[in-house]
């Protein structure tokens, strides 16, 4: 027998995995208590009476809030989800089945994320022009947000990393399961919001870096994927535009930590994206690997805070286990989309972010070259003397190509919501 003292024996890990969730914005309709034409009051009636689906009735904006949020968790059950909350809280008082087992695999993320949860959101509003419109205006208006419980990607793997079909099935049946009962509007401030992590863990210093500095390069990409409205939101400020690292005068006050270009960054970019930087550009995305990541959360935030970007890093405190804990990056969320209920904008916009996401986070050689060339092809494409559409072009470097057909039929239809005429008689999300 060895009398050797006994060796420490690592526990095996499980494959690390990506793990993400969206929140999806809407407005529902409901019934005014009264209408004022010349100067009497008047009964509700309906502007769309022939449109069968459900709509609030209630006496006052607040039941009408109460009855939209519940008939959306009756949808989601209906759609076959058993762990539907309507309290946004750290510690839910019912806790299902399908959470419980979700927590076993990803512990450090609190129990209310392992739940598909509806509330209201203020920041999603009708459009202006509705309170003076003859027909819209009859309408009030509750907002609700659905945010997802949390998905988990396949296990890293040589393989591109995507939504999987079950999960895509889930969200066209929750899709299905709203439309076909609920008159809903997506309104141009509702936006499709996507939390991209690693299961609660934190998120690697160079995983953020590489993922901004992507997200600053191929920006105007993404934007070129979006509704025309979003490209200007009030709601999301493209952070190349409106974040504090974009404004001159902020700048400044970034520039003292700035450092040289080092082999990381040379490797990202490639000689042929930095060839096309301007001094500026180049400059921004140094400090990008130069700033605290607590300083470079604050630098991709707009000026004032009160506003959020298109890209922001998100903490939290600490882990489950030890909230008090020094304050951790462990989600990023990307805010470009349009809100929508159309399954397959909805699996072809997480599918962009995630392939990103795998190629900054699984750093291996062949993702680094792989990330280097999708750089490369997509700010080339970005030059409008190229003739090229930079989105269409970031699809196909992320072999997503048969996804253009999704978002040609998406701008089909945008095009159409920009007309008041259309919006009047068709307000309502089809049934899908």
């Amino acid at each position: 027998m060895s009398s050797s003292a006994p060796q420490h024996v690592r526990p095996i890990q499980p494959p690390q995995t990506l793990t993400f969730g969206l929140e999806i914005e809407m407005i529902v309709p409901g019934a005014t208590a009264s209408l004022r034409i010349s100067g009497r009051d008047a009964a509700f009636q309906d502007p769309h009476a022939n449109d069968g689906r459900w709509y609030a009735r209630g006496p006052h904006l607040t039941q009408n809030q109460d009855d939209c949020e519940e008939t959306v968790e009756t949808c989601l059950s209906a759609a076959g989800l058993a762990n539907v909350q309507r309290e946004y809280q750290h510690n839910p008082p019912q806790v299902s089945d399908e959470a419980r087992v979700s927590q076993i695999y990803h512990p450090n993320i609190a129990m209310k994320y392992h739940h598909w949860r509806v509330m209201s959101d203020g920041s999603c509003q009708c459009e202006m022009w509705f309170a003076e419109d003859d027909v819209l205006g009859r309408y009030t208006w509750s907002s609700v947000e659905i945010a997802s419980s949390v998905f988990r990607s396949s296990a890293r793997s040589d393989t591109w990393i995507s939504v999987s079909p079950a999960q895509k099935a889930q969200l066209s049946q929750i899709c299905r399961s709203l439309t076909s009962h609920m008159r809903i509007r997506v309104a141009q401030s509702c936006g499709l919001h996507c939390h991209i992590g690693l299961g609660g863990d934190t998120i690697p210093p160079d995983t953020v870096r590489r993922f901004v500095t992507t997200m600053w390069l191929i920006e105007d990409a993404i934007l070129m994927l979006c509704a025309p409205w979003r490209v200007h939101s009030d709601f999301a400020l493209p952070i190349t535009l409106f974040s504090r690292l974009a404004r001159e005068e902020d700048r400044w006050k970034f520039i003292q930590t700035l450092s040289n270009m080092n082999a990381d960054i040379r490797m990202l970019l490639g000689d042929g994206v930095r060839n096309r930087l301007s001094t500026l550009e180049q400059e921004r995305v140094k400090l990008i690997w130069s700033l605290p990541l607590e300083d470079l959360r604050e630098a991709i935030g707009t000026n004032d805070g009160t506003v959020r970007g298109t890209v922001s890093i998100q903490g939290c405190c600490g882990p489950v286990s030890n909230p008090f804990m020094c304050p951790v990056q462990n989600t990023i969320e990307i805010r470009y989309a349009s809100s929508t209920l159309v399954a397959d904008e909805l699996t072809a916009w997480t599918n962009i972010f995630l392939r990103l996401f795998q190629l900054c986070n699984f750093y291996t050689d062949t993702e680094a070259v792989r990330l280097a060339a999708v750089l490369d092809h997509v700010v080339d494409a970005l030059d409008p003397t190229k003739g090229i559409h930079a989105g269409h072009e970031l699809l196909r470097q992320l072999d997503l190509g048969d996804d253009v057909p999704v978002w040609t039929a998406a701008q089909r239809r945008w095009a159409l919501e920009t007309d008041h005429d259309h919006v009047r008689r068709s307000p309502f999300v089809d049934r899908q």
